[in-house]
């Protein structure tokens, strides 16, 4: 069979870079796979942006790139972590993903692919996010075809629809089977009058030993604690949290979204999940930071996201029902420093296997296994 994954587009973001590679994978098992990319805003073809000048001069050097992209673009801040990220996540991409690039009318519907394939594949990741739908029109298939519609671990990222309940319900209605990621999701449709059920997330779903082959040698001169936070967090409480457990100046400190460190900031997501791996300790507001830290056993502290991004609530209170990460957030640990890289990781280790077994068995329904 044939089968087309619709997700978030870009070369920036781990979480979703990973997610798209395990889905790529699991998927793979029951056919030919490709991801549907889709040309449009800063991705648009004949425009002067990071991907349209890479396909340009892709037969350049890395270095060469990145200086060509300089000359055609300004960029204010850190342009070349910034540039270099991309460039590491955009050759990660060709070599682990099976992308294939479709333009997009003005309607925002993709050309001339309705027949081409058995399944339209929606997920993982935010895309049913209401605050960016304009720009991911596509991740609802509004569109008729002979394929099938299925999402897999497809995520909100918010608590309600306000006013584009109707909206939704008129695609999604027309889905032949929905599977999301978190509880939130399931309370969403069914206030829509549509069924649905929990899936892992595909980061979830591959086995720990998939993750543990795809390792890199981390090379430092000292053990180390990563942040992580693509929100903003509280800087005092953060601050004096470090100080608490780095007082002796035992642990050097990496901040992989900190554009000042173009070393780590530019890193690509398998060198990012070694460091999570041979961390001490990960303090992070990021759901995809959880699960490896979760995967790799690696201690962790969860904060809250004070940004306009989407918080992360949801996804939390479905791993905490799932596998009891409460525990390791930041109001719950803050006076207990001494548990701070004792994280009990038995409730995961125990339940993964049977929950996973369990999506799998999701995934094979909807595609017509047995």
């Amino acid at each position: 069979m044939k089968i087309a994954i619709l997700t978030l587009n870009g070369y920036e973001n781990y979480g979703n870079r990973l997610q798209n590679y395990a889905l790529e994978r699991i998927l793979s098992q029951f056919g030919e796979v490709v991801t549907l990319f889709q040309h449009r805003g800063n991705y648009a073809i004949n425009q002067k942006n990071f991907l349209s000048l890479y396909n340009q001069f892709s037969y350049k050097s890395k270095a060469e790139l990145l200086d060509t992209i300089k000359k055609e673009i300004v960029i204010k801040d850190g342009a070349d972590a910034k540039i270099t990220r991309f460039l590491n996540f955009k050759v990660f991409s060709e070599k682990h993903l099976n992308e294939v690039y479709y333009l997009i009318n003005e309607d925002m519907v993709l050309e001339n692919i309705y027949s081409d394939f058995d399944y339209f594949v929606v997920g993982s990741d935010q895309v049913w996010n209401p605050v960016w739908q304009k720009g991911n029109y596509n991740c609802l298939l509004p569109f008729d075809t002979k394929a099938k519609k299925i999402s897999i671990s497809a995520s909100f990222g918010v608590d309600n629809l306000g006013d584009k309940k109707d909206w939704y319900k008129q695609y999604l209605s027309l889905f032949d089977y929905i599977t999301v990621r978190e509880y939130k999701g399931i309370e969403i449709l069914a206030g829509l009058g549509i069924e649905s059920e929990l899936c892992l997330d595909p980061t979830l779903l591959l086995p720990t030993e998939h993750w543990k082959s795809k390792l890199l040698d981390v090379v430092e001169d000292k053990k180390y604690i990563i942040l992580y936070f693509l929100g903003g967090v509280q800087a005092d409480s953060l601050v004096e949290l470090i100080s608490q457990i780095n007082k002796n100046n035992e642990y050097k400190i990496i901040n992989f979204n900190d554009i000042k460190d173009s070393v780590y900031y530019s890193m690509d997501p398998f060198q990012f999940i070694s460091y999570i791996n041979s961390a001490e300790l990960i303090l992070t507001d990021s759901f995809h930071g959880l699960v490896f830290a979760n995967i790799f056993n690696t201690p962790y502290i969860i904060f809250e996201r004070s940004s306009s991004l989407p918080n992360m609530n949801s996804r939390i209170e479905t791993m905490d029902i799932l596998f009891n990460v409460g525990t390791r957030k930041y109001e719950n640990i803050k006076h207990d420093i001494e548990q701070v890289f004792n994280a009990d990781f038995n409730n995961f280790n125990v339940n993964i296997e049977p929950i996973r077994l369990n999506s799998y068995q999701k995934i094979k329904l909807m595609l017509g296994e047995k």
